[in-house]
């Protein structure tokens, strides 16, 4: 885990709200030097911390059918799969998993023409699938990026719960 201090937190928190920030006006709003800001983010990116992308919806984009698949692989065919789900356009989201399935996958088709598709002439190709169970997903109720704000709730949380020395 990368080493993050205040000023790093406070950087992201202000990225996660805008983007486009300039690093001049940055570092006027948390009274440090562009220098400062520009070695940070360039830290951070370098890290792996830190990616500025523009975030689309895809509902609004045209990708109507989103699904969350549990799939079950045999274990040895288990990293293959992984890496053939994650060499397909569709699919956003590739993980190892614990407990019912073995990998979770997340995926966007603009229609169901195109989600057949890739369960017939891509997933029925790989090696080793068991089984797949598929969500298909109706509204979504939150979609975050902010972990800035969840790490921030966690060390409150943290200091409220350390008791006093009593020397």
């Amino acid at each position: 885990m990368t080493e993050l201090d205040d000023l790093d937190y406070q950087i992201l928190k202000v990225l996660m709200k805008d983007g486009q920030i300039t690093n001049v006006d940055l570092s006027k709003l948390l009274g440090t030097s562009v220098n400062t800001v520009r070695n940070r983010i360039q830290r951070m990116i370098d890290n792996n911390v830190l990616r500025i992308v523009g975030i689309t919806n895809p509902l609004l984009i045209g990708f109507d059918v989103h699904v969350i698949m549990g799939v079950d692989v045999e274990f040895n065919h288990l990293a293959s799969a992984a890496k053939g789900f994650a060499e397909i356009n569709a699919v956003r989201y590739v993980a190892y998993a614990s407990g019912e399935h073995n990998l979770v996958v997340m995926a966007f088709f603009q229609n169901m023409e195109q989600y057949f598709h890739f369960l017939m002439e891509q997933v029925a190709k790989m090696e080793g699938i068991l089984s797949i169970k598929v969500m298909f997903v109706g509204d979504e109720i939150k979609r975050n990026y902010d972990y800035v704000a969840h790490i921030e709730e966690i060390k409150q949380l943290n200091q409220s719960k350390e008791l006093p020395n009593d020397h």
